[in-house]
């Protein structure tokens, strides 16, 4: 779950602040941090359909 590292409400814990971050403005960065992971982020291509990644998205851009 992205709760455990990205904190509820995507505000950051032991990863990032993802809410009102610069990568929500771009697709394809988005979407390859996703895919491949990120430093200690674990990929995630097989765990989550394009679709799902497209709803994390457009959840996020929601958040302040």
């Amino acid at each position: 779950s992205c709760v455990v590292c990205h904190g509820k409400g995507a505000t950051g814990r032991i990863g990032p602040r993802v809410a009102g971050n610069a990568i929500l403005a771009n697709d394809q960065v988005f979407r390859k941090t996703v895919h491949e992971g990120r430093h200690m982020m674990p990929p995630l291509k097989v765990a989550l359909t394009e679709q799902q990644i497209a709803d994390i998205l457009a959840w996020l851009r929601t958040l302040p």
